[in-house]
C-alpha cells in the first residue's frame, strides 16, 4: 500500500481518476497535480476510534443509507455530504437520479438547491466549476465507473472529518481507495483542513 499526503482538491483527485477510467485506450499513468490553494495544508490526524457514524455503505446489492441521522443534520454537514455526492456514484440509477443525494432532501443530482447548498458554503472557484459541471457521476451500469462504497463522518467541536472508501473499474482494471479528509465550520464557509488518501 502507498500512502500520500494528499496536496490536490478533491475536484482534482477525482477528474484525474476518472480520466484515467474513461480514456482507458491510453496506457500512460496518470500523473499527480499539485494545485496551489489555501486549502489541504496538512494531513488531518486519523483516529479510527473517534465515534465516526455511518453515513453511506455501497458493496453490492442495496445501499445503506443513515436517514435517521440525515435528518438529525446542520445546514454545514448537510453542505459537506452534499459536496462529495459531486464526486462518485452513491447508488445513481443515471446521472440524475442519486440515493444518497435524494436522502439529502436535494431531489435530483446537481439540482438548483444541490449546487445552491455546495456554492453557499464552499467558495472556491474549482467547487463552482465542478458544480457547474454537474459533477463527475458514473451512473450504474457504466463501462467505466467510480462509486463510494462507505462515507463516515466524524464530529469534534467545529471539526469534522469525513472518511470514505472508494473503488473504480473499466473493461479492463479496477482499484479501491480510502481516504480521511478535515474540514472546520466556520461562519460562512467550509475550509479543509487536510487531506490524507491511501491507493489500496
Amino acid at each position: 500500500m502507498k500512502k500520500n499526503s494528499i496536496k490536490i482538491t478533491m475536484a482534482v483527485l477525482i477528474t484525474a481518476t476518472l480520466v484515467s477510467c474513461n480514456n482507458s485506450e491510453k496506457t500512460e499513468p496518470v500523473k499527480e497535480v499539485e494545485v496551489k490553494t489555501d486549502t489541504a495544508k496538512t494531513k488531518p490526524v486519523v483516529v479510527e476510534n473517534d465515534n465516526a457514524v455511518d453515513i453511506y455503505r455501497f458493496k453490492g446489492g442495496e445501499p445503506y443509507i443513515n436517514t435517521e441521522y440525515l435528518n438529525t443534520i446542520t445546514e454545514e454537514e448537510k453542505a459537506l455530504l452534499a459536496y462529495y455526492c459531486y464526486f462518485f456514484n452513491t447508488s445513481c440509477a443515471d446521472s440524475k437520479h442519486c440515493q444518497l443525494t435524494e436522502a439529502l432532501g436535494l431531489g435530483e443530482q446537481n439540482s438548483k438547491e444541490h449546487k445552491k447548498l455546495v456554492e453557499k458554503w464552499f467558495t472556491d472557484d474549482e467547487t463552482k466549476q465542478l458544480a457547474k459541471e454537474g459533477g463527475r457521476i458514473t451512473p450504474n451500469g457504466s463501462k467505466n465507473m467510480g462509486w463510494f462504497e462507505e462515507l463516515k463522518i466524524a464530529k469534534k467541536g467545529d471539526l469534522i472529518t469525513v472518511r470514505y472508501a472508494s473503488a473504480w473499474s473499466t473493461p479492463t482494471s479496477s482499484g479501491k481507495g480510502k481516504g480521511t479528509d478535515e474540514y472546520q465550520f466556520e461562519p460562512n464557509r467550509i475550509k479543509v483542513i487536510g487531506r490524507l488518501h491511501e491507493d489500496l
